[in-house]
């Protein structure tokens, strides 16, 4: 009784840490973090057209939601095909309007305690959300719109599932281990 107790306990357990268990509600507009390449595709062939969707060759998708390219997104796939990241870019965005948006979708931001400032990318981190202990949404605002340069100003959204980005890591790491291996065991056949 114990063992079977244990038994489905650890498959709950393998069950729940499975990437791709289905779309979330966290995303932007139709696009969802958890959908499947091919239900992101169906709605890319659906609503957007000709040139404003660019298939990468990495499998990602890089999209222009308005045809003047003032809001475009990028949408990230793990190796599962499955949508773990979604990058919005806001040219001559307002933060304000912004972060009134998000906090009308998430409420008010519950992983933040300060802003921070990050040299890298010359980006503000204003506002973090954190949900079910797997997805964040992030608003970063731009050096050049704090500092108000004539420079085009971008407000970026990353919308983000921490474990299928995780599982992408790993199965990467995975990947170039095996790779090491394949090529240690070459070098030391000649032997």
């Amino acid at each position: 009784m114990k063992k079977s107790a244990l038994f489905i306990l650890s498959l709950f357990i393998l069950v729940l840490s499975i990437p791709g268990r289905g779309a979330s509600s966290i995303g932007y507009k139709e696009f969802k973090l958890g959908q499947t390449f091919d239900e992101v595709k169906g709605i890319l062939t659906s609503q957007y057209s000709g040139n404003r969707v660019k298939y990468l060759s990495s499998g990602d998708i890089e999209l222009d939601i308005t045809s003047d390219g003032m809001v475009t997104a990028a949408l990230y796939f793990n190796h599962v095909k499955v949508l773990y990241k979604i990058n919005v870019a806001l040219k001559y965005g307002e933060i304000s309007k912004v972060k009134s948006r998000l906090v009308e979708s998430y409420g008010q931001p519950n992983d933040f305690i300060n802003e921070e400032y990050y040299d890298s990318d010359k980006r503000f981190l204003v506002a973090r959300w954190f949900f079910d202990r797997q997805y964040r949404v992030m608003l970063w605002e731009g050096y050049y719109c704090r500092n108000q340069v004539m420079i085009p100003c971008v407000v970026e959204v990353h919308y983000l599932d921490i474990r299928g980005k995780e599982a992408k890591e790993l199965h990467e790491r995975k990947v170039k281990e095996e790779e090491q291996l394949q090529k240690d065991k070459k070098t030391y056949d000649g032997f």
